[in-house]
């Protein structure tokens, strides 16, 4: 099929620099190298950090910081793997202040940024420990960074875990191994911790910490004064929609965009940005947004939005759905037909949750190095071999970042997709 014939580049501006946004520009990459009549792409990813973050293994990284060599991965050079003759790909070390409908301000640099077309892949900002007290820009700091918490790990006695979903767990499940002498307490302020997961695996996980000597305390709000009673406190209470560039725009059409309750970027199937218009959500051309910081809406007509765990893989998918489609959509400019890609028809295929515009939900929950719980909907599998399932995609999908044009990208695509459809040959989807 033949794409863009246009008579100037095509300016593209990709704002975070995480999963969903590195995996739009890998996809703008493959489909500049396998059509020859696209015009040439110029793609400004704006990223305040130098680094990619594999978020998964960040507890890992606390504990071992010597971890984080394999798992922090240079932007930029990530980036001049994707460049070719017909893409340019640039690391714009800034953040973004406001987005308007066709610029962006950036922060640090006072300048604007005009775009033809934007994805928004800003993800959440997390509290310590998958952030640090400090928020660093720099690899080597982010490296610094975990050398000092695990120095203060290992001059504590007792450790306080708050928030028990999945960071909370892993947290505890980290310091039961590699601090053996902590006297560790989670807190969680449901009835029950992995409270979104099936319930056999809030029951499998409680009971290997219980096991492993973690007080495990629910229906718990923890005060300033509970606090000051341990050596160190780990905040893994969730996170904040990076969305704040959204709300100051000066464009209204821009704000309304934002769900009033989780400050997230309302879109579609096809992850365009949607618009509050005549009682109606209308879709934005150019505007599309993936990951974390996006919310699915169930159709234009209403605000029934979607829950979604919020996984890596998930936010990968969005932002090559979103390259694809920007991409589709100059196409029909010129030439008038369009292929749209949808979430999750394009990546899962016809399972049956894909047919009620939910994503197949894979997760797996690590307490230390050789035992994790992996839920496949609510199928549960806990033990050494789904700790090994971990470690297996860990290695293939931070080799992917490495060399994006490894056999590690493909093979994990079919892992994802064979785990798909096992959904739908046994029947589990919930």
């Amino acid at each position: 099929s033949r794409w863009i014939i246009m008579e100037r580049d095509l300016e593209i501006l990709v704002i975070g620099g995480s999963f969903g946004g590195l995996a739009a520009c890998r996809e703008f990459s493959r489909i500049v190298k396998c059509n020859v009549t696209l015009r040439k792409l110029k793609v400004k990813l704006v990223e305040p950090q130098e680094f990619f973050e594999w978020i998964p293994a960040s507890l890992r990284c606390i504990v071992t910081p010597e971890h984080s060599q394999r798992t922090l991965i240079s932007i930029s050079g990530y980036l001049s793997q994707l460049n070719n003759s017909k893409a340019e790909f640039t690391h714009v070390q800034d953040s973004v202040a406001t987005l308007n409908e066709h610029s962006a301000s950036l922060t640090k640099s006072n300048t604007d940024i005009s775009f033809d077309a934007c994805i928004i892949a800003s993800g959440f900002s997390y509290q310590l420990p998958l952030r640090g007290e400090i928020s660093q820009i720099s690899l080597k700091g982010r490296c610094d960074d975990f050398r000092t918490m695990k120095e203060k790990i290992e001059s504590a006695k007792s450790a306080l875990v708050v928030g028990a979903g999945v960071t909370g767990v892993e947290m505890a499940g980290e310091l039961v191994h590699f601090f053996p002498h902590l006297d560790i307490t989670l807190c969680a302020s449901q009835n029950e911790i992995l409270c979104t997961f099936p319930q056999r695996a809030s029951q499998l996980a409680r009971r290997w910490l219980e096991k492993n000597h973690v007080s495990v305390c629910v229906n718990t709000r923890v005060d300033e004064e509970m606090s000051l009673k341990f050596d160190v406190v780990f905040q893994c209470t969730g996170g904040a929609a990076n969305s704040k560039f959204v709300a100051s725009s000066s464009s209204e059409k821009i704000r309304s965009s934002l769900d009033e309750n989780s400050k997230c970027v309302i879109v579609n199937e096809n992850m365009q940005v949607l618009f509050e218009s005549e009682k109606m959500r209308t879709p934005f051309e150019h505007l599309y947004c993936a990951g974390d910081v996006s919310k699915r809406t169930r159709n234009s007509a209403s605000d029934n939005l979607l829950y979604s765990q919020r996984q890596s893989y998930n936010a990968e998918y969005h932002g090559r759905i979103a390259a694809h489609n920007i991409v589709q959509y100059f196409n029909a400019k010129t030439q008038g037909t369009a292929h749209f890609k949808a979430f999750p028809k394009s990546s899962f295929g016809t399972l049956p949750s894909c047919a009620s515009s939910r994503a197949p939900e894979f997760a797996c929950i690590s307490l230390g190095p050789r035992y994790a719980i992996l839920t496949v909907e609510k199928l549960v599998i806990a033990g050494f071999l789904s700790a090994l399932c971990k470690a297996i995609v860990e290695n293939l999908s931070v080799g992917m970042y490495t060399n994006p044009w490894s056999w590690r990208a493909d093979l994990l695509h079919a892992s994802h997709l064979i785990m798909a459809f096992a959904i739908q040959l046994l029947g589990i989807a919930r």
